[in-house]
């Protein structure tokens, strides 16, 4: 069969699914399908005006458009979370977290993180840095901090207490834990944070603790948990030892 044949065959006038398609109409399509370049390459327009087997099968290799775009769980949660809050999330490669006072959450990108870190973990941080200082830090560029002595570090520790004393109840302690250099203090917090023990930074923590249920972002923050544990109590029983889903603890959220 020529090639002007094959383009008058039934193959190419016929519907798919037609009871008189033949094993070489079949083998022909199967062709088709292992090189789809070839179909650019075939003209052969219907004698009725009725779709053709072969356009069938051009139209499975036609350009598709991308209508939705895959998220995170967490960061969905979290960008909500942020969002209600007033907060407008960025990512850049030049910070690793900034707050502007005036609405603006930068964090880094996500090949400036570790490889425990995530975007839920980094704004959940910044929270309990705005719960820490109250809620006059929030008009303040990074909640009124400046790393830059003794002073300010008491108070990142304060802030790694409330963190730790947030995430506690609902098994999240070690999943949404502090990052960077003061993971080590982090982990050697006690099961209750906010215990005194001589600690400046206790101080610090309890006296924001006890004014933290007038703080306007609490509601949403404990939101944002007991979601991030629902999710966390279904992923943890899959995920491999290496993974951050097997530090979840399941517990009773409050």
């Amino acid at each position: 069969m020529t090639e002007s044949d094959c383009c008058h065959s039934d193959l190419c006038h016929s519907h798919i699914g037609r009871s008189h398609i033949g094993r070489s109409d079949i083998d022909r399509c199967n062709e088709l399908l292992l090189n789809p370049l070839r179909i650019q390459n075939r003209r052969c327009p219907p004698s009725d005006g009725r779709p053709t087997m072969i356009s069938s099968v051009e139209r499975l290799f036609a350009v598709r458009t991308i209508q939705f775009r895959y998220q995170d769980p967490l960061d969905v949660i979290w960008l909500s979370v942020a969002q209600r809050l007033g907060m407008t999330v960025h990512r850049s490669a030049d910070v690793y977290a900034s707050w502007d006072g005036r609405g603006n959450l930068t964090i880094g990108a996500d090949e400036t993180l570790d490889a425990d870190d995530c975007l839920a973990q980094m704004i959940f941080h910044e929270i309990c840095h705005a719960v820490t200082e109250g809620p006059q830090s929030v008009a303040l560029p990074d909640w009124g901090l400046q790393m830059d002595g003794t002073g300010q570090l008491v108070r990142e520790f304060a802030c790694l207490r409330i963190q730790a004393a947030l995430t506690e109840p609902h098994g999240l302690r070690q999943m949404l834990a502090s990052t960077t250099d003061f993971r080590s203090y982090y982990d050697r917090l006690p099961l209750d944070p906010l215990q005194p023990d001589g600690d400046p930074a206790t101080e610090i923590a309890l006296t924001a603790w006890n004014s933290a249920g007038n703080h306007p972002w609490m509601a949403m923050t404990q939101q944002g948990l007991r979601l991030t544990a629902e999710i966390a109590g279904l992923v943890c029983p899959l995920a491999d030892s290496t993974s951050l889903w097997r530090t979840f603890r399941a517990t009773s959220t409050p």
